[in-house]
C-alpha cells in the first residue's frame, strides 16, 4: 500500500510499546514509496542495529541472506526479524503470538 492504514499503524505502535519503544525510536520505511531502498542503502543511511520487516521478503530488498518469518537472524552485527504484513497479524492471533515470542527473545 502507498500509505500505512490506521489499523496497521495502531498495531505497529502497540508492538513498539510492548517492546518499550516508540515511533521516535524507529525509522519507518514504506518500500512502496522508496523503491531505491535495499539492504546496502538502508545500512548506509541508517546504520540500524535491528531491522523488522513486515510483509516484505528479505530477498526483494537484496538482503545477503534469507530467513523465514519469526526467525531472529543475526548477521553483520545486526539483528533481523521478518513477519507477515501487519494486516495479516491483526487477523490471526497465532501469528501475533509467534511475532511476540520472537520479539521477547530479542528485546527481553
Amino acid at each position: 500500500a502507498a500509505f500505512l492504514q490506521d489499523n496497521d499503524l495502531n498495531l505497529l505502535v502497540g508492538i513498539l510499546t510492548a517492546c518499550k519503544l516508540s515511533m521516535a525510536d524507529i525509522a519507518l520505511i514504506n518500500f512502496h514509496k522508496n523503491e531505491q531502498a535495499d539492504y546496502n542503502n538502508l545500512n548506509k543511511a541508517l546504520n540500524p542495529s535491528t531491522i523488522l520487516l513486515f510483509g516484505t521478503d528479505p530477498a526483494k530488498l537484496d538482503f545477503p541472506l534469507n530467513f523465514p518469518h519469526f526467525q531472529l537472524q543475526g548477521y553483520n552485527g545486526q539483528h533481523y526479524l521478518s513477519s507477515p504484513a501487519l494486516n495479516m497479524l491483526a487477523a490471526d492471533v497465532s501469528l501475533k503470538k509467534q511475532l511476540w515470542q520472537s520479539l521477547q527473545k530479542h528485546f527481553n
